[in-house]
């Protein structure tokens, strides 16, 4: 094995703590296999450097069908280099079906251009955050098969097994029109609402991965460099982080990973019974599915 195959550096952006929680799970698979592992968070405040050594993986969430502002950015500031391996990971609530066939296109041709030669790409599913939520049974055994799906992705990428994954034409043209929805999301953070239960303890702004918020008078002021991640929302102990506009993107019941977390080694087992009906869960089932699950 030569010496950049057996480096492997895992950088992640996550917001309300899904792909933090894969890019772990990943980073343990390499290790399983005797892999030098490097796991950094991608925050607007520090950004990771890649050695040549190194093999990338690169991994976010999916935002309005596509990578994460903040991962082009991060893209931009690195050097180029030659033919040096990439993969590029997304993680979603609704797994590889339209629009998310095109989430990763970009940041693998922008990584292209870098140097990297990218041959590997993937799609985790996780619990979903957003606007509609996944019901407790079948987020828990979403993380349950995680680390099968981890060790999957491992086995390929060190046995040199290529995997490209096909992009919808549809789903390209999808890609453009949702960059109005990112703008929008720019616009929802400048206008987040703070209501009078904030006891200005600055959580929000500390957590914040886009540095997005700042404290003045013990209360947070939002600015215009918003994921809209929703991190703040859901963990603001006294749930005084509201949104102005786009409203319909919060679960009214919150969003806790964690809460999924410590029942992972409950007994329970997923069925297609258990999964609801519609095309917004086909990609779920699928994903099942591959892993033997159903």
């Amino acid at each position: 094995m030569t010496e950049h195959k057996n480096k492997i550096h895992i950088v992640y952006f996550t917001g309300t703590g899904g792909t933090g929680y894969a890019a772990d799970t990943l980073t343990t698979a390499f290790k399983d296999k005797n892999y030098k592992v490097y796991c950094s968070e991608l925050l607007q405040s520090k950004l990771p450097s890649i050695n040549e050594n190194e093999t990338l993986v690169l991994m976010f969430p999916v935002y309005a069908a596509d990578a994460p502002h903040v991962i082009y950015r991060w893209i931009a500031s690195l050097t180029k280099v030659i033919s040096q391996k990439a993969v590029v990971v997304s993680v979603s609530g609704g797994g590889e079906i339209s629009p998310n066939t095109a989430c990763r296109m970009k940041s693998v041709r922008r990584l292209i251009k870098k140097g990297y030669q990218v041959d590997n790409e993937y799609s985790l599913c996780m619990p979903s955050n957003f606007i509609m939520p996944t019901h407790d049974i079948l987020a828990i055994n979403l993380l349950k098969i995680l680390p099968g799906k981890c060790e999957i992705i491992v086995n390929e990428v060190t046995g040199n097994i290529k995997r490209r994954k096909k992009v919808n034409f549809i789903d390209r043209i999808i890609l453009l029109l949702c960059h109005g929805e990112k703008i929008g999301s720019k616009i929802a953070g400048r206008l987040m609402r703070v209501t009078d239960d904030c006891n200005g303890c600055g959580l929000c702004a500390i957590q914040c991965p886009k540095s997005n918020i700042t404290m003045k008078d013990n209360r947070p002021e939002y600015h215009f460099s918003c994921e809209l991640c929703l991190r703040c929302v859901y963990l603001c102990p006294k749930k005084a982080v509201k949104l102005r506009i786009l409203k319909r993107f919060v679960l009214k019941e919150g969003f806790n990973i964690n809460s999924y977390i410590k029942k992972i080694h409950e007994d329970t087992l997923i069925s297609e019974e258990g999964i609801p009906d519609g095309f917004l869960w086909k990609g779920i089932v699928s994903y099942l599915q591959d892993i033997n699950i159903l």
